[in-house]
């Protein structure tokens, strides 16, 4: 090869273009080195573009569980709220139970004032008249009318 090489090219031309080859060689693995880095960047970029993309549904279904959870939430305060109205309700519509039950017991009381007035004004009647046949009679209307303002029995119909 150097017979050829020495007919055709000169031994300073020849090491000439033996150090530029070697240039070439170098900028050549220069390069390919370069390739190799930006390769491994490249797959890097990848694998983090992965991850992220991956990090990124996690968080996106994080996103629609947290909203799920902020609507049950909302829901949960809604029925609380109709869950204290109903108790407020409940609790006047007891109170006014509690108003009716106290006026009816001071009517009752009343009531019984009135019958216990009666029947004793009816044992006054008997006492008075004295007559055996007319007592029972007179106790028994007794009795009757004291059922009657009592409210166990009803007023005859005409």
């Amino acid at each position: 090869m150097n017979v050829i090489c020495s007919v055709f090219f000169s031994p300073p031309q020849v090491r000439g273009l033996a150090g530029e080859r070697e240039e070439l060689q170098l900028k050549c693995n220069r390069l390919e080195s370069t390739v190799k880095t930006a390769e491994l960047d490249t797959q890097a970029s990848r694998e983090t573009i992965l991850r992220l993309v991956s990090e990124n549904k996690k968080r996106s279904k994080e996103g629609e569980e947290l909203l799920k959870v902020q609507e049950e939430l909302e829901e949960q305060r809604e029925l609380l709220k109709e869950t204290m109205k109903e108790k407020e309700e409940l609790q006047q519509r007891l109170v006014a139970s509690r108003e009716t039950i106290g006026a009816m017991e001071r009517e009752l009381h009343s009531k019984d004032k009135k019958c216990v007035y009666v029947l004793c004004l009816c044992v006054y009647c008997v006492y008075v008249r004295a007559c055996m046949c007319c007592f029972l009679t007179h106790v028994s209307v007794a009795i009757y009318v004291l059922l009657l303002h009592a409210g166990h029995l009803n007023w005859p119909e005409r």
